[in-house]
Protein backbone atom coordinates (compact mmCIF):
# COMPACT_ATOMS: atom_id res chain seq x y z
CA UNK A 1 0.00 0.00 0.00
CA UNK A 2 1.41 3.38 -1.03
CA UNK A 3 0.02 6.73 0.10
CA UNK A 4 -0.06 9.37 -2.67
CA UNK A 5 0.83 13.08 -2.39
CA UNK A 6 0.91 16.09 -4.68
CA UNK A 7 4.32 17.41 -5.76
CA UNK A 8 3.94 20.01 -3.00
CA UNK A 9 3.56 17.31 -0.35
CA UNK A 10 -0.21 17.65 0.17
CA UNK A 11 -1.72 14.23 0.91
CA UNK A 12 -4.18 12.92 -1.65
CA UNK A 13 -6.96 10.63 -0.51
CA UNK A 14 -5.59 8.00 -2.90
CA UNK A 15 -3.70 4.81 -2.11
CA UNK A 16 -1.89 2.52 -4.53
CA UNK A 17 -2.84 -1.12 -3.90
CA UNK A 18 -1.69 -4.48 -5.16
CA UNK A 19 -4.27 -6.96 -6.43
CA UNK A 20 -3.95 -8.95 -3.19
CA UNK A 21 -4.94 -5.81 -1.24
CA UNK A 22 -7.59 -4.73 -3.73
CA UNK A 23 -9.47 -8.03 -3.94
CA UNK A 24 -10.55 -7.79 -0.30
CA UNK A 25 -12.15 -4.40 -1.03
CA UNK A 26 -13.70 -5.47 -4.33
CA UNK A 27 -15.12 -8.74 -2.99
CA UNK A 28 -18.24 -7.13 -1.50
CA UNK A 29 -18.82 -4.91 -4.54
CA UNK A 30 -18.35 -7.42 -7.36
CA UNK A 31 -17.42 -10.98 -6.32
CA UNK A 32 -17.71 -12.24 -9.91
CA UNK A 33 -15.04 -9.78 -11.06
CA UNK A 34 -12.78 -10.93 -8.21
CA UNK A 35 -13.20 -14.54 -9.32
CA UNK A 36 -12.36 -13.62 -12.93
CA UNK A 37 -9.22 -11.68 -11.97
CA UNK A 38 -8.07 -14.41 -9.58
CA UNK A 39 -8.16 -16.87 -12.48
CA UNK A 40 -6.09 -14.48 -14.61
CA UNK A 41 -3.49 -14.15 -11.83
CA UNK A 42 -2.31 -10.64 -12.88
CA UNK A 43 1.33 -9.62 -12.40
CA UNK A 44 2.28 -7.98 -9.10
CA UNK A 45 2.98 -4.74 -11.00
CA UNK A 46 -0.72 -4.38 -11.96
CA UNK A 47 -1.78 -1.77 -9.42
CA UNK A 48 -5.19 -0.37 -8.53
CA UNK A 49 -5.88 2.93 -6.79
CA UNK A 50 -8.37 3.37 -3.95
CA UNK A 51 -9.72 6.94 -4.02
CA UNK A 52 -11.81 8.31 -1.14
CA UNK A 53 -14.20 11.27 -1.38
CA UNK A 54 -16.09 13.25 1.24
CA UNK A 55 -19.80 13.90 0.68
CA UNK A 56 -20.45 16.16 -2.30
CA UNK A 57 -16.87 16.03 -3.59
CA UNK A 58 -16.32 15.89 -7.34
CA UNK A 59 -15.29 12.47 -8.68
CA UNK A 60 -15.57 13.18 -12.42
CA UNK A 61 -16.16 16.51 -14.14
CA UNK A 62 -16.15 17.10 -17.91
CA UNK A 63 -14.83 13.56 -18.32
CA UNK A 64 -11.85 14.15 -16.02
CA UNK A 65 -11.21 12.14 -12.90
CA UNK A 66 -10.70 14.25 -9.76
CA UNK A 67 -8.98 13.47 -6.48
CA UNK A 68 -9.76 14.71 -2.97
CA UNK A 69 -6.95 16.20 -0.88
CA UNK A 70 -6.73 16.08 2.90
CA UNK A 71 -8.17 19.61 2.82
CA UNK A 72 -11.31 18.25 1.06
CA UNK A 73 -10.48 20.02 -2.19
CA UNK A 74 -10.98 18.26 -5.53
CA UNK A 75 -8.30 18.58 -8.19
CA UNK A 76 -8.21 16.99 -11.70
CA UNK A 77 -5.96 13.98 -12.14
CA UNK A 78 -4.07 15.79 -14.93
CA UNK A 79 -3.32 18.85 -12.76
CA UNK A 80 0.32 19.92 -12.60
CA UNK A 81 0.29 19.12 -8.87
CA UNK A 82 -0.45 15.43 -9.48
CA UNK A 83 2.72 13.26 -9.54
CA UNK A 84 3.76 12.25 -13.05
CA UNK A 85 3.86 8.54 -12.15
CA UNK A 86 0.19 8.65 -11.08
CA UNK A 87 -0.83 10.56 -14.19
CA UNK A 88 0.94 7.98 -16.34
CA UNK A 89 -0.78 5.07 -14.61
CA UNK A 90 -4.23 6.64 -15.08
CA UNK A 91 -3.69 8.53 -18.34
CA UNK A 92 -5.89 6.34 -20.49
CA UNK A 93 -6.76 9.15 -22.88
CA UNK A 94 -4.84 12.41 -23.32
CA UNK A 95 -8.07 14.37 -23.91
CA UNK A 96 -10.51 13.17 -21.27
CA UNK A 97 -8.37 11.50 -18.57
CA UNK A 98 -11.44 9.42 -17.76
CA UNK A 99 -11.23 6.61 -15.21
CA UNK A 100 -12.20 2.97 -15.34
CA UNK A 101 -13.27 2.30 -11.77
CA UNK A 102 -15.67 0.35 -9.59
CA UNK A 103 -17.63 2.08 -6.84
CA UNK A 104 -16.90 0.05 -3.70
CA UNK A 105 -18.49 2.05 -0.88
CA UNK A 106 -21.61 4.25 -0.53
CA UNK A 107 -23.07 5.90 -3.65
CA UNK A 108 -22.42 8.54 -6.27
CA UNK A 109 -24.67 10.60 -8.51
CA UNK A 110 -24.26 11.47 -12.16
CA UNK A 111 -25.94 14.77 -12.98
CA UNK A 112 -26.15 17.34 -15.74
CA UNK A 113 -25.18 20.86 -14.61
CA UNK A 114 -27.28 23.54 -16.34
CA UNK A 115 -27.28 27.18 -15.19
CA UNK A 116 -26.07 26.27 -11.69
CA UNK A 117 -28.81 23.63 -11.36
CA UNK A 118 -28.21 19.89 -11.06
CA UNK A 119 -30.45 17.56 -13.07
CA UNK A 120 -29.97 13.95 -11.89
CA UNK A 121 -29.24 11.34 -14.52
CA UNK A 122 -28.23 8.24 -12.61
CA UNK A 123 -27.39 6.86 -9.17
CA UNK A 124 -24.18 4.85 -8.92
CA UNK A 125 -24.27 2.13 -6.30
CA UNK A 126 -21.78 -0.35 -4.92
CA UNK A 127 -20.45 -2.48 -7.77
CA UNK A 128 -21.34 0.00 -10.55
CA UNK A 129 -18.69 1.07 -13.05
CA UNK A 130 -17.35 4.52 -13.70
CA UNK A 131 -16.02 4.26 -17.20
CA UNK A 132 -14.57 6.55 -19.87
CA UNK A 133 -16.67 5.23 -22.79
CA UNK A 134 -14.18 6.54 -25.33
CA UNK A 135 -10.81 4.92 -24.67
CA UNK A 136 -9.33 4.46 -28.16
CA UNK A 137 -8.59 0.98 -29.45
CA UNK A 138 -10.42 -0.77 -26.61
CA UNK A 139 -13.32 -2.86 -27.82
CA UNK A 140 -15.28 -2.41 -24.59
CA UNK A 141 -15.75 1.26 -25.42
CA UNK A 142 -15.69 1.14 -29.21
CA UNK A 143 -19.06 -0.60 -28.95
CA UNK A 144 -20.55 2.45 -27.25
CA UNK A 145 -19.02 5.54 -28.93
CA UNK A 146 -22.36 7.39 -28.88
CA UNK A 147 -22.00 7.73 -25.10
CA UNK A 148 -18.95 10.00 -25.30
CA UNK A 149 -20.44 13.51 -25.69
CA UNK A 150 -22.97 13.17 -22.85
CA UNK A 151 -20.34 11.70 -20.55
CA UNK A 152 -18.06 14.70 -21.06
CA UNK A 153 -20.88 17.10 -20.13
CA UNK A 154 -21.91 15.40 -16.91
CA UNK A 155 -20.53 15.49 -13.39
CA UNK A 156 -20.23 12.65 -10.88
CA UNK A 157 -20.11 13.46 -7.17
CA UNK A 158 -19.83 11.48 -3.95
CA UNK A 159 -23.27 10.95 -2.47
CA UNK A 160 -26.26 12.67 -4.07
CA UNK A 161 -26.23 16.27 -5.27
CA UNK A 162 -29.92 16.68 -6.17
CA UNK A 163 -31.21 16.10 -2.65
CA UNK A 164 -33.57 18.73 -1.22
CA UNK A 165 -35.48 19.70 1.94
CA UNK A 166 -39.27 19.68 1.52
CA UNK A 167 -40.03 22.42 4.11
CA UNK A 168 -38.94 25.92 3.06
CA UNK A 169 -35.38 26.80 4.10
CA UNK A 170 -35.11 30.05 2.13
CA UNK A 171 -35.38 32.52 5.03
CA UNK A 172 -32.29 34.72 4.81
CA UNK A 173 -32.25 35.59 8.52
CA UNK A 174 -32.40 31.94 9.64
CA UNK A 175 -29.86 30.99 7.00
CA UNK A 176 -27.33 33.35 8.59
CA UNK A 177 -27.15 30.93 11.52
CA UNK A 178 -26.28 28.11 9.12
CA UNK A 179 -23.58 30.26 7.49
CA UNK A 180 -22.00 31.16 10.81
CA UNK A 181 -22.14 27.72 12.41
CA UNK A 182 -20.92 25.71 9.43
CA UNK A 183 -18.88 28.35 7.58
CA UNK A 184 -21.19 28.16 4.57
CA UNK A 185 -20.53 30.89 1.98
CA UNK A 186 -23.64 30.30 -0.15
CA UNK A 187 -26.70 32.49 0.33
CA UNK A 188 -30.13 31.13 1.23
CA UNK A 189 -31.45 28.96 -1.62
CA UNK A 190 -33.86 30.45 -4.15
CA UNK A 191 -34.84 27.07 -5.58
CA UNK A 192 -34.93 23.47 -4.42
CA UNK A 193 -32.11 22.63 -6.83
CA UNK A 194 -29.74 24.83 -4.81
CA UNK A 195 -30.19 22.84 -1.59
CA UNK A 196 -27.61 20.17 -2.41
CA UNK A 197 -24.69 22.60 -2.67
CA UNK A 198 -25.54 24.08 0.75
CA UNK A 199 -25.83 20.62 2.32
CA UNK A 200 -22.41 19.77 0.89
CA UNK A 201 -20.86 22.81 2.59
CA UNK A 202 -22.60 22.00 5.88
CA UNK A 203 -21.11 18.50 5.86
CA UNK A 204 -17.66 19.80 4.89
CA UNK A 205 -17.66 21.94 8.02
CA UNK A 206 -18.10 18.89 10.25
CA UNK A 207 -16.06 15.79 11.00
CA UNK A 208 -17.96 12.81 9.68
CA UNK A 209 -17.02 9.33 8.64
CA UNK A 210 -19.27 9.49 5.56
CA UNK A 211 -17.15 8.60 2.50
CA UNK A 212 -17.59 7.33 -1.04
CA UNK A 213 -14.79 5.10 -2.33
CA UNK A 214 -13.88 3.98 -5.83
CA UNK A 215 -11.28 1.45 -6.95
CA UNK A 216 -9.51 2.64 -10.11
CA UNK A 217 -7.76 0.34 -12.57
CA UNK A 218 -4.28 1.40 -13.64
CA UNK A 219 -3.18 1.62 -17.27
CA UNK A 220 -1.79 -1.94 -17.28
CA UNK A 221 -5.30 -3.32 -16.85
CA UNK A 222 -6.67 -1.22 -19.69
CA UNK A 223 -4.08 -2.53 -22.12
CA UNK A 224 -5.35 -6.06 -21.45
CA UNK A 225 -8.88 -5.31 -22.63
CA UNK A 226 -7.99 -6.27 -26.20
CA UNK A 227 -6.11 -9.43 -25.14
CA UNK A 228 -8.11 -12.58 -26.10
CA UNK A 229 -6.81 -14.28 -22.96
CA UNK A 230 -8.59 -11.59 -20.95
CA UNK A 231 -11.88 -11.91 -22.86
CA UNK A 232 -13.89 -12.91 -19.79
CA UNK A 233 -12.63 -9.82 -17.94
CA UNK A 234 -13.51 -7.58 -20.89
CA UNK A 235 -16.93 -9.15 -21.44
CA UNK A 236 -17.82 -8.79 -17.77
CA UNK A 237 -17.10 -5.06 -17.92
CA UNK A 238 -18.97 -4.72 -21.20
CA UNK A 239 -22.01 -6.46 -19.73
CA UNK A 240 -22.03 -4.07 -16.77
CA UNK A 241 -21.77 -1.05 -19.09
CA UNK A 242 -24.58 -2.14 -21.39
CA UNK A 243 -26.82 -3.20 -18.50
CA UNK A 244 -26.47 0.24 -16.92
CA UNK A 245 -26.97 2.19 -20.14
CA UNK A 246 -30.65 2.97 -20.86
CA UNK A 247 -30.55 4.35 -24.43
CA UNK A 248 -32.15 1.33 -26.11
CA UNK A 249 -34.99 1.14 -23.58
CA UNK A 250 -35.65 4.88 -23.79
CA UNK A 251 -35.69 4.72 -27.60
CA UNK A 252 -38.33 1.98 -27.50
CA UNK A 253 -40.49 3.93 -25.05
CA UNK A 254 -40.17 7.06 -27.19
CA UNK A 255 -41.13 5.20 -30.38
CA UNK A 256 -44.16 3.52 -28.84
CA UNK A 257 -45.47 6.70 -27.22
CA UNK A 258 -44.93 8.75 -30.39
CA UNK A 259 -47.05 6.19 -32.25
CA UNK A 260 -49.82 6.64 -29.64
CA UNK A 261 -49.55 10.43 -30.00
CA UNK A 262 -50.38 10.09 -33.67
CA UNK A 263 -53.01 7.38 -33.24
CA UNK A 264 -54.88 9.24 -30.48
CA UNK A 265 -54.23 12.65 -32.04
CA UNK A 266 -52.91 14.03 -28.74
CA UNK A 267 -52.55 17.77 -29.33
CA UNK A 268 -50.76 19.30 -26.35
CA UNK A 269 -47.73 21.53 -26.06
CA UNK A 270 -44.32 19.89 -26.15
CA UNK A 271 -43.60 20.47 -22.46
CA UNK A 272 -46.77 18.68 -21.35
CA UNK A 273 -46.23 15.71 -23.69
CA UNK A 274 -42.58 15.45 -22.65
CA UNK A 275 -43.52 15.44 -18.97
CA UNK A 276 -45.95 12.57 -19.53
CA UNK A 277 -43.34 10.58 -21.47
CA UNK A 278 -40.70 11.34 -18.86
CA UNK A 279 -43.00 9.99 -16.13
CA UNK A 280 -43.39 6.70 -18.01
CA UNK A 281 -39.60 6.46 -18.40
CA UNK A 282 -39.31 7.05 -14.65
CA UNK A 283 -41.86 4.31 -13.95
CA UNK A 284 -39.92 1.69 -15.93
CA UNK A 285 -36.58 2.65 -14.37
CA UNK A 286 -35.07 4.66 -17.23
CA UNK A 287 -34.90 8.01 -15.42
CA UNK A 288 -34.60 9.25 -11.83
CA UNK A 289 -37.31 10.46 -9.49
CA UNK A 290 -37.33 10.98 -5.70
CA UNK A 291 -38.02 9.14 -2.46
CA UNK A 292 -37.96 10.19 1.21
CA UNK A 293 -34.52 9.91 2.83
CA UNK A 294 -34.69 7.23 5.51
CA UNK A 295 -31.02 6.61 6.35
CA UNK A 296 -27.48 7.85 5.74
CA UNK A 297 -26.74 5.76 2.64
CA UNK A 298 -27.10 8.56 0.09
CA UNK A 299 -25.88 11.42 2.29
CA UNK A 300 -25.23 12.29 5.97
CA UNK A 301 -28.98 12.79 6.45
CA UNK A 302 -29.02 12.97 10.25
CA UNK A 303 -26.33 15.68 10.26
CA UNK A 304 -28.20 17.81 7.73
CA UNK A 305 -31.52 17.44 9.55
CA UNK A 306 -29.91 18.31 12.89
CA UNK A 307 -28.31 21.43 11.37
CA UNK A 308 -31.69 22.77 10.25
CA UNK A 309 -33.51 21.94 13.47
CA UNK A 310 -30.88 23.24 15.90
CA UNK A 311 -29.39 26.14 13.95
CA UNK A 312 -31.85 27.19 11.25
CA UNK A 313 -34.80 26.83 13.59
CA UNK A 314 -36.88 24.41 11.53
CA UNK A 315 -39.08 23.27 14.41
CA UNK A 316 -42.65 23.64 13.10
CA UNK A 317 -42.21 21.01 10.40
CA UNK A 318 -40.31 17.77 10.23
CA UNK A 319 -37.05 18.27 8.24
CA UNK A 320 -38.14 15.90 5.48
CA UNK A 321 -35.47 15.32 2.83
CA UNK A 322 -36.04 13.88 -0.63
CA UNK A 323 -33.25 12.06 -2.45
CA UNK A 324 -32.96 10.92 -6.07
CA UNK A 325 -33.58 7.29 -6.90
CA UNK A 326 -34.05 4.96 -9.85
CA UNK A 327 -37.13 2.74 -9.59
CA UNK A 328 -36.34 -0.96 -9.41
CA UNK A 329 -39.44 -2.87 -10.56
CA UNK A 330 -38.18 -5.94 -8.67
CA UNK A 331 -38.06 -4.00 -5.37
CA UNK A 332 -40.92 -1.52 -5.79
CA UNK A 333 -41.58 1.30 -3.33
CA UNK A 334 -43.63 4.42 -3.95
CA UNK A 335 -41.56 7.12 -5.64
CA UNK A 336 -42.27 10.73 -6.53
CA UNK A 337 -41.90 13.34 -9.24
CA UNK A 338 -42.15 17.07 -8.44
CA UNK A 339 -43.11 19.65 -11.05
CA UNK A 340 -41.18 22.30 -9.12
CA UNK A 341 -38.05 20.16 -8.95
CA UNK A 342 -37.90 18.40 -12.34
CA UNK A 343 -35.29 15.88 -13.42
CA UNK A 344 -35.04 17.13 -17.02
CA UNK A 345 -33.90 20.67 -18.00
CA UNK A 346 -36.71 21.06 -20.54
CA UNK A 347 -39.24 20.40 -17.78
CA UNK A 348 -37.96 23.13 -15.46
CA UNK A 349 -40.55 25.63 -14.15
CA UNK A 350 -39.18 28.34 -16.46
CA UNK A 351 -40.03 26.07 -19.39
CA UNK A 352 -43.70 26.85 -18.87
CA UNK A 353 -43.19 29.79 -21.24
CA UNK A 354 -45.70 32.56 -20.53
CA UNK A 355 -47.15 30.43 -17.69
CA UNK A 356 -50.63 30.83 -19.10
CA UNK A 357 -51.44 27.48 -17.53
CA UNK A 358 -51.14 26.91 -13.80
CA UNK A 359 -49.28 23.89 -12.53
CA UNK A 360 -52.52 22.22 -11.47
CA UNK A 361 -53.98 22.57 -14.98
CA UNK A 362 -50.75 21.21 -16.46
CA UNK A 363 -50.98 18.24 -14.10
CA UNK A 364 -54.56 17.62 -15.24
CA UNK A 365 -53.36 17.55 -18.86
CA UNK A 366 -50.51 15.20 -17.95
CA UNK A 367 -52.96 12.89 -16.19
CA UNK A 368 -55.19 12.83 -19.28
CA UNK A 369 -52.22 12.00 -21.55
CA UNK A 370 -50.90 9.23 -19.30
CA UNK A 371 -54.39 7.71 -19.06
CA UNK A 372 -54.49 7.68 -22.87
CA UNK A 373 -51.03 6.10 -23.03
CA UNK A 374 -51.84 3.35 -20.55
CA UNK A 375 -55.17 2.60 -22.21
CA UNK A 376 -53.54 2.33 -25.64
CA UNK A 377 -50.66 0.21 -24.34
CA UNK A 378 -53.10 -2.51 -23.35
CA UNK A 379 -55.75 -2.16 -26.08
CA UNK A 380 -53.82 -1.33 -29.26
CA UNK A 381 -52.64 -4.49 -31.02
CA UNK A 382 -49.56 -2.79 -32.53
CA UNK A 383 -48.02 -1.89 -29.15
CA UNK A 384 -49.67 -4.36 -26.75
CA UNK A 385 -46.73 -6.79 -27.04
CA UNK A 386 -44.06 -4.17 -26.34
CA UNK A 387 -42.02 -4.19 -23.14
CA UNK A 388 -43.52 -0.89 -22.02
CA UNK A 389 -47.02 -2.35 -22.45
CA UNK A 390 -46.17 -5.26 -20.17
CA UNK A 391 -44.56 -2.98 -17.59
CA UNK A 392 -47.34 -0.39 -17.63
CA UNK A 393 -49.79 -2.90 -16.15
CA UNK A 394 -48.01 -2.85 -12.81
CA UNK A 395 -47.67 0.85 -12.09
CA UNK A 396 -50.17 3.52 -11.20
CA UNK A 397 -49.85 7.31 -11.06
CA UNK A 398 -51.47 9.48 -8.37
CA UNK A 399 -51.56 13.28 -8.59
CA UNK A 400 -51.39 15.79 -5.74
CA UNK A 401 -51.60 19.54 -5.22
CA UNK A 402 -52.02 21.66 -2.09
CA UNK A 403 -54.74 23.88 -3.60
CA UNK A 404 -57.21 21.11 -4.43
CA UNK A 405 -60.82 21.62 -3.28
CA UNK A 406 -62.67 19.01 -5.36
CA UNK A 407 -60.93 15.62 -5.81
CA UNK A 408 -63.45 14.26 -8.33
CA UNK A 409 -61.10 14.95 -11.26
CA UNK A 410 -58.43 12.64 -9.82
CA UNK A 411 -56.15 15.31 -8.35
CA UNK A 412 -55.81 14.84 -4.58
CA UNK A 413 -55.03 17.27 -1.79
CA UNK A 414 -51.51 17.01 -0.44
CA UNK A 415 -52.88 15.78 2.92
CA UNK A 416 -53.49 12.45 1.21
CA UNK A 417 -49.90 12.44 0.00
CA UNK A 418 -48.61 12.13 3.57
CA UNK A 419 -51.26 9.62 4.62
CA UNK A 420 -50.70 7.12 1.80
CA UNK A 421 -47.02 6.34 2.44
CA UNK A 422 -46.02 4.74 5.75
CA UNK A 423 -42.49 6.14 5.43
CA UNK A 424 -43.84 9.62 6.12
CA UNK A 425 -45.60 8.40 9.26
CA UNK A 426 -42.32 6.97 10.56
CA UNK A 427 -40.50 10.25 9.93
CA UNK A 428 -42.93 12.86 11.16
CA UNK A 429 -42.08 14.43 14.50
CA UNK A 430 -43.39 17.87 13.55
CA UNK A 431 -46.28 18.74 11.27
CA UNK A 432 -46.16 17.62 7.62
CA UNK A 433 -45.00 20.53 5.39
CA UNK A 434 -48.16 20.63 3.30
CA UNK A 435 -47.61 24.26 2.22
CA UNK A 436 -44.21 23.65 0.69
CA UNK A 437 -44.05 24.99 -2.91
CA UNK A 438 -42.44 21.76 -4.10
CA UNK A 439 -45.68 19.90 -3.35
CA UNK A 440 -47.65 21.94 -5.89
CA UNK A 441 -47.89 19.36 -8.60
CA UNK A 442 -46.50 16.19 -7.06
CA UNK A 443 -46.98 12.83 -8.78
CA UNK A 444 -46.63 9.45 -7.05
CA UNK A 445 -45.57 6.34 -8.97
CA UNK A 446 -46.90 3.22 -7.27
CA UNK A 447 -45.86 -0.29 -8.34
CA UNK A 448 -47.96 -3.38 -7.85
CA UNK A 449 -46.27 -6.48 -9.30
CA UNK A 450 -49.38 -8.59 -8.68
CA UNK A 451 -51.05 -6.78 -11.59
CA UNK A 452 -48.48 -8.00 -14.12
Amino acid sequence: MLEMETIEGIRLNVRQLSWAESRLILQKADPTLVEIIDELSPPRTFFLYLATYVYGATIVKNGRLHFNTKYRESIPCDDILIPARLQKKLGYNPITQSPLAVLVERVGETYLPVNNNAYPLDILRTGDLLCPNNISRDRVYNLTPFMQPAYNLTTIVAGVRSIFMVPKISDSFCHQNIKKRFKVTLDAPKSFMEHGAIFRDIVHGEKTGWKTKILIFGNDWIEKLSDPAWARFTNHLLHKILTKHKSAEMLEVSSVLSYIDQKRNLRFNAMTLNMAKHLLNIAVGNAPCFRPSMDNEMAPIKLIQSAYVKHYGLTDYFPLLMEPTIINPNQPRDSYYFSNCPTLPQLAPESYGNKAKSIINTIKDVKYIIDMYQNSLTSDAWVSNSAISYQSRCFKFSYYHNDVVDETDGIYHIDSFFKHDSRFNALQIGAPPIYSPVLRGCIKIHHNKSRM
